[in-house]
């Protein structure tokens, strides 16, 4: 979980960085504040949507290998039937981190909600006065004046005739007619799924700011700028930025007496924003690196692959100190090839698709009721406490099978499809695989890897990751087949 959620916020800083990079560099300083307000609040809702997106723009063609080395039998694998060592003394870091993630997700969505109950309250307490498209409510609370929503909160002792008030409360109207409060909302929640993105902090303070310069601007639309800012410059304040309301008397005074005095026009507005868009399609391009192959090397001859999930229900097999279960990651990488099989003419029969147990003699029975196949049984390695570091992925098959030669073939083949993704990979001898003994299919047992390894947990519960491997797994099958139709 821990990987998953490190490997989102990464992708997420990525998006949110360039998207902020841009408008450092030719938005921060311009009067398009209602384009920069909008730019903004999509770069921090691409940025967090993105990271999910699937593109597939530009194809990655599979590396050919006609004529594969075929490997030698290095070593043999571990016995099929294994007990998950316990685990109950190790500290399980990772998943103290991920309650601390949601946890503060958590808290901020409740402040979101205490915000809104306190200003219900303060509503109920003062003086509330009906205006054509707006609610004036005069109070003694020393944040007014501030809007939210459509109510303008209003200080008793400040007077609404006078040329500071009436400027203080066009500035407000202005907060109330463009639904600023609503952007506020929309970034604390965005905030509370994505809060390692230091980009979108940055991001939710530069909008705050966007908010008051269009409120500033509008103030002095028809009135006085140099009394305005005057007003701002001699005005003290004592209220925080991070708020959901929008308080006239704030912090960051210099930046909005600059952009007070800057001209209105702004050179090469359309090129600022036209470049937006090329903008978000390299974003995507950035992203989309792992696409799906569009160009598959499948088999001649129909394939006919069983696939068998190890463990299931009860038989948990495995459990990483992370928290995963080996019976789930099985089943997810089996679902992903079988997901993908079709593209390579490959046909699949599954022992089991559902978190169910079903025993050896079932699933060998499934395999040797098919005609022509071949077998593979997925397992991902609980590795003993003396061999922690070991992260190899073991091709096991039997050598006392009749289809022994076919499955090094096999085993081979699929071993060189993954040393292109960088995985270790060697092949053994399991003598005690009991889905291997008596299968009258050439046969092959994959061990991916350890459970202990976070590298390899990153590699079976990544999306993206996960499917390269399947697709090696695939077409290192299509490479066995093309291959021993030749003999």
């Amino acid at each position: 979980m821990i990987e998953s959620i490190l490997n989102f916020s990464l992708k997420s800083m990525t998006c949110s960085g360039v998207f902020v990079a841009y408008y450092l560099l030719v938005l921060k300083h311009t009067k398009m504040h209602s384009f920069t307000r909008i730019y903004l609040l999509s770069a921090t809702f691409l940025s967090l949507l993105l990271p999910f997106a699937k593109f597939e723009f530009f194809d990655v063609f599979p590396a050919v290998i006609p004529d594969f080395p075929l490997l030698d039998v290095s070593a043999v694998g571990a016995n099929e039937t294994h007990t998950s060592e316990t685990i109950a003394h190790q500290f399980n870091w990772q998943l103290l981190l991920v309650i601390l993630y949601y946890t503060v997700g958590i808290v901020m969505v409740l402040k979101l909600v205490a915000k809104f109950i306190w200003v219900h309250y303060l509503k109920m307490g003062g003086v509330k006065i009906k205006n054509d498209g707006f609610l004036l409510i005069k109070t003694d609370d020393p944040r007014a004046p501030f809007s939210f929503l459509n109510m303008v909160f209003w200080p008793k002792e400040m007077r609404q005739d006078n040329p500071e008030g009436i400027s203080i409360l066009m500035h407000e109207l202005a907060h109330v007619r463009q639904h600023h409060t609503l952007d506020k909302v929309f970034m604390q929640l965005m905030l509370a799924a994505s809060w390692l993105n230091p980009f979108n902090w940055l991001i939710k303070k530069e909008i705050w700011l966007q908010h008051e310069f269009f409120a500033d601007r509008y103030a002095i639309k028809d009135g006085n700028s140099e009394t305005f800012a005057k007003m701002l410059l001699y005005s003290v304040t004592n209220s925080s930025n991070g708020s959901i309301i929008s308080p006239f008397f704030q912090s960051n005074i210099s930046r909005r007496l600059t952009m007070l005095s800057k001209p209105a026009v702004n050179t090469y507005g359309f090129m600022r924003r036209f470049l937006s868009i090329p903008l978000l399609f390299a974003i995507i391009f950035l992203l989309s690196s792992n696409t799906q192959n569009s160009k598959i090397i499948g088999s001649q001859k129909r394939i006919v692959l069983v696939l068998d999930a190890a463990h299931g229900g009860e038989d948990v097999g495995g459990e990483s100190i992370y928290g995963q279960l080996e019976k789930d990651l099985t089943l997810a990488l089996c679902k992903k090839i079988e997901t993908l099989s079709g593209q390579y003419n490959i046909g699949i029969l599954t022992t089991r698709d559902v978190d169910a147990n079903y025993t050896l003699e079932q699933r060998l029975n499934i395999s040797n009721k098919a005609e022509d196949a071949i077998f593979i049984s997925v397992h991902v390695r609980k590795n003993p406490a003396s061999n922690l570091n070991d992260n190899s992925y073991e091709l096991g098959v039997n050598p006392e099978s009749s289809n022994y030669s076919k499955g090094i073939i096999l085993a081979s083949a699929i071993a060189n499809k993954m040393k292109i993704q960088k995985v270790p990979v060697k092949v053994v001898n399991h003598r005690m695989a009991n889905v291997l003994n008596g299968n009258k299919h050439p046969a092959l047992i994959i061990e991916c890897g350890n459970l202990d390894d976070a590298y390899n947990i990153t590699l079976l519960s990544d999306e993206n990751l996960r499917e390269v491997l399947c697709r090696n797994i695939l077409t290192g099958i299509v490479d066995y087949n093309n291959k021993t139709n030749h003999f």
